[in-house]
């Protein structure tokens, strides 16, 4: 459940899939609230968090260990036709169907400082010598073993149920950018350094196009092209997503070739009610002057106080808190008209839920972003948000059982 990148240890967990599919109305609107909850218990006051929606593809490997656990009496020739069945799962894989979605969530571990203090981010990075940033990343992990071991535990007896990642997912997940390639999802709990050279065996070029990267697996020489997209700054409506209905990040079953990644920071409830009486303070500073210049007040910014003021008393009430969260999107395709045409499908499937814009000449910088360990490189986007907007995501809802295509 550890990853040591230069700045910062963080600790990741893998999210099991949800069933939502059947669920009335009402209860997914409670379960909203559930998962709500869960997210602002979990995931720490004021330390960046890191959830990532990936694809992959289910093996006939994956088919064959399945049935290793059944230990019952197997008919004659039961193995003949479990091999049958797990070149049909190859098949059907390489084809583009059974997709098997991986959701991760981590968090940044803070580390303490020589006197056993923690520092700032910022202290920390500008009072670490360049030996001291490269030091063992063992003993850093070692430091912060306990708080990393105790989210974990936290996490999993939570309504997510969430499990420690193991050392060969968070690989994965790493390499996934790098390669973008139908590459075999590690099984082992841990890796050698061989294995994860052979991972990280890819190129990125933002240089092509203002629009997109250009990812190269170096070992196949296949190139995949990606364009990450980010919701405009208005782009998430004033009013609530309406669940069901808004499931942002559940849309991502409906469409091929497009995963995300979202970073934030939980304000918890005394930066959440300053962040939000600083909104008010905005509000009706506007309204002030539009009354001023004997224009009436716009029907907007009497909208926006009174959401900000129950946002407040839910706070207050503790029934919610605030976060600040940048979404991306990240979409792929073999050829640059292909990804186009993705774009605008993602685009367009969005429409009435979230605005996406495609951000030129940050392609690079906003690529950087979805690596585990990094960090929000593009802030302008930034999202202020209750945390039921994030859990009314349902990153991990939809069906336990998965695809429904296939021969």
């Amino acid at each position: 459940g550890g990853l040591v990148a230069d700045e910062a240890v963080w600790a990741w967990v893998e999210v099991p899939a949800a069933a939502t599919y059947l669920l009335e109305d009402e209860e997914l609107s409670q379960s909203t609230w559930h998962t709500a909850a869960a997210l602002g218990s979990v995931l720490p006051s004021g330390v960046d968090y890191h959830l990532k929606v990936l694809w992959a593809r289910y093996s006939g490997a994956d088919y064959l260990a399945g049935w290793e656990r059944v230990s019952s009496v197997w008919a004659p020739g039961a193995t003949g036709y479990l091999e049958l069945g797990a070149r049909r799962v190859e098949r059907n894989a390489a084809d583009g169907y059974f997709r098997c979605r991986v959701v991760l969530l981590g968090v940044r571990i803070p580390e303490p400082g020589p006197s056993g203090a923690v520092l700032p981010e910022v202290a920390r990075r500008q009072l670490r010598s360049p030996a001291a940033k490269h030091r063992d990343p063992h003993q850093r992990l070692e430091r912060v073993r306990p708080q990393v071991d105790r989210w974990c535990v936290k996490v999993a007896q939570s309504p997510l149920r969430a499990a420690a990642a193991p050392a060969g997912l968070i690989a994965w997940s790493y390499a996934r950018e790098l390669r973008r390639t139908a590459f075999v999802r590690p099984t082992a709990d841990g890796l050698a350094g061989p294995a994860l050279v052979d991972l990280l065996h890819g190129q990125i070029d933002p240089g092509v196009d203002p629009n997109y990267v250009v990812v190269t697996d170096s070992r196949s020489g296949q190139r995949r092209f990606v364009s990450i997209l980010a919701a405009a700054v208005n782009g998430f409506p004033q009013s609530e997503l309406a669940v069901p209905g808004g499931e942002w990040l559940e849309l991502l079953t409906e469409l091929d070739g497009v995963e995300a990644s979202v970073r934030g920071v939980n304000h918890g409830q005394a930066d959440s009610i300053r962040l939000l009486d600083e909104g008010r303070k905005v509000t009706r500073s506007q309204a002030r002057e539009a009354g001023e210049h004997g224009h009436p007040v716009p029907l907007e910014l009497v909208e926006a106080d009174a959401a900000l003021e129950e946002r407040r008393r839910e706070v207050q009430r503790r029934l919610d808190v605030m976060i600040t969260q940048h979404p991306r999107w990240v979409v792929e395709a073999a050829t640059p008209s292909e990804l186009a045409d993705r774009v605008s499908a993602a685009q367009q499937r969005y429409t009435g839920v979230v605005r996406l814009e495609v951000v030129p000449h940050v392609q690079g910088l906003l690529w950087q972003e979805l690596l585990p360990g990094d960090r929000v490189r593009v802030p302008e986007f930034g999202q202020h948000q209750p945390m039921r907007t994030l859990a009314g995501s349902w990153f991990h809802g939809g069906s336990r059982i998965g695809d429904d295509k296939g021969r």
